[in-house]
């Protein structure tokens, strides 16, 4: 479970600094 979140939240603060980028 631990591994799912900690994936879920990089692959959230990829798509994050993404935008962040494009702004």
């Amino acid at each position: 479970m631990h591994k799912v979140y900690l994936r879920g939240g990089i692959l959230y603060l990829i798509l994050y600094l993404s935008g962040t980028r494009l702004k």
